[in-house]
């Protein structure tokens, strides 16, 4: 048994935990596979599961890993060969592909406000393992109904943020670098890495926050929205480029394809009836300069209300 030390309680791994999975309405991170293993998260632990036979060669409970509302935060795990990195209140941790045991233990840098932080993104390369700084209590961990009608359906649900995105050196286990703006705050469901580069979307940064680490980006993309891309393995600004989110209400999701940054977010419009629908709107930017390179708006034809 192992004892992982952190600022919100104390977090066994081996010892008897909550049984099965979590509930789909919940909207918890989805399996990962590589070299053989789906890994599978489970109510406060993870299943190492042979992706052929199906076979579950480990189950490790990680009591305070359930992360719930995942489309509206970043997603808490990475696949490699060596394991599964999962976040755990403000640690990450990497367990053994092998047998499920932990290996290796990361902690979030401190804030140059001193404030109780939780690990938030959870990436990696062949070489470094990025993370995110999340003010604790940001992070959606309810499983209940009531977390369900908080976080995961309907219309005008808070995004989760985080104060600063960095990298470990996997090996060494070293800090090798921090993006930590004073007074910004960066928009979790945004971060996507390819290309060499690390991209997101980044608001002013709002002091009265119903929840600190959570924001209502209707209230919020009108603050100064810009886009920015860091060098993936030195974390230095490649470029800034400031962007016109305003009109979204309700989310906003990126990911990195074919030499291009590309932003989803959704929002209500009403049509010539007068009955409001649900729309999507595309941008489209160069991954090399931040450039606009299209947009174009979607009417998915639903009606709107969650």
């Amino acid at each position: 048994d192992q004892l992982v030390q952190g600022p919100l309680v104390p977090q066994w791994f081996g010892v008897p935990g909550p049984q099965g999975m979590i509930d789909r309405h919940h909207r918890t991170a989805a399996p990962l596979y590589c070299d053989g293993i789906l890994y599978v998260p489970g109510n406060e632990k993870i299943y190492g599961v042979d992706a052929y036979n199906g076979t579950v060669r480990f189950e490790t409970n990680v009591l305070g890993s359930r992360r719930i509302g995942v489309l509206r935060d970043c997603g808490p795990m990475c696949a490699t060969e060596d394991g599964i990195f999962i976040a755990v209140g403000q640690q990450c941790v990497l367990l053994s592909a092998k047998d499920g045991r932990q290996r290796k233990r990361f902690e979030v840098p401190p804030a140059a406000s001193k404030q109780a932080s939780e690990w938030g993104l959870v990436a990696c390369d062949d070489n470094l393992l990025f993370g995110s700084s999340v003010p604790q209590g940001g992070i959606r961990r309810g499983h209940s109904r009531a977390s369900i009608v908080e976080g995961t359906h309907w219309d005008f649900r808070p995004i989760v943020t985080s104060d600063s995105v960095f990298a470990f050196a996997q090996e060494s286990q070293e800090l090798a670098w921090q993006y930590a703006p004073s007074n910004r705050l960066i928009l979790n469901p945004t971060i996507a890495l390819g290309g060499g580069s690390m991209y997101f979307v980044e608001i002013d940064k709002i002091e009265a926050q119903k929840i600190p680490g959570r924001v209502r980006i209707d209230q919020a993309l009108d603050r100064g929205a810009r886009v920015v891309a860091l060098d993936q393995q030195t974390g230095a600004i490649v470029w800034k480029q400031d962007a016109d989110y305003a009109a979204i209400e309700h989310h906003l999701y990126g990911f990195y394809a074919d030499q291009s940054y590309i932003t989803v977010g959704s929002r209500n419009q009403a049509g010539e009836n007068g009955k409001q629908t649900v729309w999507y709107d595309i941008h489209v930017r160069d991954a090399s300069d931040g450039q606009s390179k299209w947009k174009a708006s979607q009417d998915n034809q639903t009606a709107a209300g969650g």
